[in-house]
């Protein structure tokens, strides 16, 4: 039987995985800020017009989206340290390093710009 340590992977196959997941958790991760943005406005526009009720459900829509990054944090850490050795030690050819490389910083950019924004919290 063949323990965990023995197992080797190929570099290039595991770009070739890293890279898809880069693209669609980037993408998720600017939905969840465009949605928070969204919530932020309606809860001020809320506030602003003294309705109680529409600042509430804005304020919950927020939370569940706090909750859902929050969520993503410990496995999008994992994605982006383990793409991040890759580009920095892996045996990869130069165009999957640096295909590997620009998902990353589009990941990476969309990670802080969505913590940043919730980090504002429902205020903004």
């Amino acid at each position: 039987m063949m323990s965990q340590t023995d197992l080797t992977f190929d570099p290039q196959t595991v770009a070739a995985g890293l890279v898809p997941l880069l693209k669609e958790y980037a993408q998720k991760l600017v939905e969840i800020g465009t949605c928070t943005r969204r919530a932020q406005r309606l809860y001020a526009k809320a506030r602003l017009e003294k309705q109680q009720l529409a600042a509430q459900r804005a304020q919950a829509d927020f939370e569940s989206l706090r909750f859902a990054l929050n969520r993503l944090l410990p496995s999008t850490t994992d994605l982006s340290r383990e793409a991040s050795q890759l580009v920095e030690h892996g045996k990869l050819e130069p165009v999957t390093r640096l295909e590997l490389a620009l998902r990353l910083a589009e990941f990476e950019s969309a990670l802080r710009q969505t913590q940043q924004r919730i980090g504002a919290g429902v205020t903004g």
